[in-house]
């Protein structure tokens, strides 16, 4: 886990709480990324999917990219699956363990 990442939740890893760990490292991801894009206007699913779109960068919407665009396919797999995966995340982990009930 990336430090800035760990540094948010190891006290509450630590001591076996593990779903608010989980749940916070991806609060922590979200303000990072919104630090990082300058966006504080789009948070979570959509900030990430966004971010790794394969569309050029926009005025306020700036892109993270995996690497330079050399026109291949495993350029544009990789960045859609980025933003796939971000928004996998959020949707199927965040997203419930902010508003569903759990026992740890």
């Amino acid at each position: 886990m990336h430090p800035w990442v760990w540094g948010s939740v190891q006290g509450l890893w630590g001591s076996g709480h593990y779903r608010q760990a989980v749940g916070m490292a991806a609060v922590a991801v979200n303000a990072q990324s919104q630090a990082k894009l300058g966006r504080k206007d789009l948070s979570e699913s959509k900030l990430l999917g966004e971010a790794f779109s394969i569309k050029p960068p926009e005025a306020g919407k700036p892109r993270l990219r995996l690497g330079p665009n050399d026109g291949s396919d495993t350029w544009r797999s990789r960045h859609e699956g980025a933003g796939a995966f971000a928004r996998g995340v959020y949707s199927a982990i965040r997203t419930p363990i902010a508003h569903e009930q759990g026992t740890s």
